[in-house]
């Protein structure tokens, strides 16, 4: 009967549950034996690694859902980590309790280092053949904009995952309307369906809703793929008709070797006829009239006369577009007053 626990610890990362010990043939006094001469190590009640070292971080992961007991899956930012998706692990370094959660109406005390969570989903969301067991990704994607401080961390989990083909856009939307309640479910649902157009950024989902739309531009393909000399590469946001393209510079893929090949794709396209404008968050979050008039004013050169619209009251695009078609200079125009 010894082999049952055995294979349930090889399953398990090392980690075994008494019940499954003692459901071998193993008894109570055996496991105290083997605690007590430090072969086993208890890790919460009722759990033991059945080895003498350190537990790593897939060990501590069964030995949280053991602990739980019957129903208990691994959720939040813990599925999160299990499934790849953006910050998963740097968020694991910083969020240190492992997250669990188990079916409604089932109340434990939470486990020393876990976070635990109540669903009545749990038969839905469970992803069928995940080992150990953690909700599914799109369920997970949806569990972490609930949980975020804010609605840029919740669309930057939406975006990420979409960009990263965990899952479609069209799996997340039937996961976000499956929830009866749900915060910014309007913001949440369009960002979804950006993710499907292209928006793989929380960067490129400002630029859109900030700068692009609210001032009537041309609309623009995005994840444009281009080919040139061999190499395919693809652009944030693409304008064919007036051969402009906008690529949104976050932090990640824009240093050491990644800035190479934006110079070098920023010079192939000039090379070609192109023109290449580059943004920032700030330029985006903090300035979007003013780079909204910067582009306005490329179109206008290229013989686009679409009219520039405002955002608000308070939109400075027009202002800064007189500006620069009076003194064509394009300078940076986040201190730029109008006439």
């Amino acid at each position: 009967m010894k082999g049952s626990w055995d294979e349930a610890a090889a399953r398990q990362e090392g980690m075994v549950g008494r019940l499954q010990v003692l459901a071998s043939g193993t008894t109570v006094d055996a496991i105290k034996a083997q605690v007590r001469a430090r072969r086993w190590q208890r890790i919460h009640p009722g759990v033991y690694a059945t080895f003498s070292g350190p537990p790593g971080r897939e060990a501590m992961r069964w030995a949280a859902v053991l602990a739980c007991g019957q129903g208990a899956v691994l959720s939040h930012w813990t599925a999160a980590e299990i499934w790849g998706l953006p910050d998963a692990a740097r968020q694991a370094e910083a969020d240190e309790p492992i997250h669990v959660t188990i079916p409604s109406g089932r109340y434990i005390i939470a486990p020393a280092g876990v976070a635990l969570h109540y669903s009545s989903r749990l038969g839905s969301s469970r992803h069928p053949a995940k080992s150990p067991p953690c909700t599914r990704v799109e369920d997970t994607v949806v569990d972490l904009t609930q949980s975020t401080p804010g609605i840029d961390a919740a669309i930057s989990v939406i975006t990420g995952a979409v960009r990263q083909r965990l899952t479609t856009y069209e799996k997340l939307l039937e996961s976000f309307t499956a929830r009866k309640k749900l915060r910014w479910r309007e913001e949440l649902t369009m960002a979804c369906a950006l993710a499907g157009q292209g928006v793989h950024s929380l960067l490129e989902h400002r630029f859109l809703t900030r700068v692009e739309r609210p001032h009537g531009l041309p609309p623009m393909q995005r994840q444009a793929r281009w080919e040139h000399s061999g190499r395919s590469v693809f652009v944030d946001a693409l304008n064919q008709d007036h051969r402009l393209r906008v690529e949104l510079d976050g932090r990640a893929g824009h240093t050491d070797q990644g800035a190479f090949r934006d110079m070098w794709r920023d010079n192939a396209a000039a090379l070609a006829g192109d023109t290449t404008l580059r943004f920032g968050w700030d330029d985006v979050t903090s300035r979007p009239c003013e780079t909204a008039a910067l582009l306005a004013k490329i179109y206008i050169d290229r013989g686009h006369h679409q009219q520039l619209t405002t955002c608000g009251p308070a939109c400075t695009a027009l202002p800064t577009l007189r500006r620069l078609l009076t003194t064509r200079n394009l300078a940076d125009p986040s201190g730029s007053r109008a006439p």
